[in-house]
């Protein structure tokens, strides 16, 4: 191999890497911008809700349409499935106004803050409060199991369970039950706190397709690198297309722990050879431009690569 021949292909080589460092700055580039943008509507809508709610009256009416609503913690990472399976575990619980113990009885607030607390996940004690503690959902055919349901102008609040029907702590002399809801029910507010589980699993859907597009992309251009160092004639018995194993498995760069390109260089031997009274690979310098600049020496003076 000339002189010549290893400085194209060092030229080829970090063009590639540089595709590879383009592919990963383009992720996180495009993560940012998502972040950005979901921001920028989020704010977008809080304003316009407010000054929907202010045109309306509505705003000092027990928090009824107004935007306040702030996202609980959730550090278990609780979904909706979540809420309605802790929910069912207190059916047949009495009706007790101002409970909030499984062994003496639950109100319809003190239910749905003691499910939530099962699951890691602060709520307020008040209904006026809890329909405040996460996302509102515009209408029942957008409400996903788990949500809460706010009816009765503030006074009372149930857990979705989806197919038109939701549990709660309906009345003194009742129990916890599931209850179908009436056609034509007006809610006061529908409210998310935590994620819906048909979102978490699209979300890691889409996460999980990202990943092998990168993959993939990083593949092909690991291929193109194979190709371009000719592994497929000088390191056919290689199972690593990775630069060192293909420097390695050529016999240029075996027994060396330095994966850097002057490094492999150097110890293929290119670099040891003295080619017109300069040394390929040893220079203190460990960029393209070093390189060529020694090969350029190497070939005499007023040879240009």
């Amino acid at each position: 191999m000339t002189a010549v021949d290893v400085v194209s292909r060092m030229g080829q080589i970090q063009s590639v890497l540089q595709q590879l460092a383009d592919i990963q700055s383009g992720r996180t580039a495009a993560s940012s911008s998502a972040t950005s943008s979901a921001a920028s509507s989020a704010s977008g809508a809080t304003d316009f809700a407010s000054a929907l709610a202010a045109a309306q009256g509505t705003a000092a009416i027990s928090g009824i349409g107004t935007s306040s609503a702030v996202t609980a913690a959730n550090p278990n990472g609780a979904t909706g499935n979540d809420v309605v399976a802790d929910a069912k575990k207190y059916l047949g619980v009495p009706y007790v106004w101002g409970g909030t113990d499984p062994s003496t009885g639950f109100d319809c607030s003190g239910l749905v803050q003691h499910v939530f607390k099962d699951l890691g996940v602060s709520v307020p004690r008040l209904v006026r409060d809890q329909m405040n503690a996460g996302q509102t959902i515009p209408s029942l055919a957008q409400a996903k199991p788990g949500d809460l349901l706010v009816m009765n102008g503030v006074e009372h609040i149930g857990i979705y369970l989806g197919n038109n029907q939701y549990l709660h702590a309906p009345e003194p002399g009742q129990k916890v039950s599931i209850a179908d809801i009436p056609a034509g029910a007006q809610f006061d507010r529908i409210v998310r706190v935590v994620p819906a589980t048909s979102d978490v699993s699209a979300s890691g859907a889409s996460a999980g397709s990202t990943t092998a597009s990168a993959a993939s992309a990083a593949s092909t251009l690991n291929a193109g690198l194979a190709s371009i160092m000719g592994a497929s004639a000088i390191g056919a018995d290689a199972s690593d297309s990775g630069l060192a194993s293909l420097l390695g498995s050529s016999g240029l760069g075996s027994g060396t722990s330095d994966t850097s390109l002057a490094g492999l260089l150097a110890s293929s031997g290119l670099g040891g050879a003295t080619l017109g009274g300069s040394t390929l690979g040893s220079t203190n310098g460990t960029s393209l431009t070093d390189l060529v600049a020694a090969a350029e020496a190497s070939l005499g003076t007023g040879a240009s690569l």
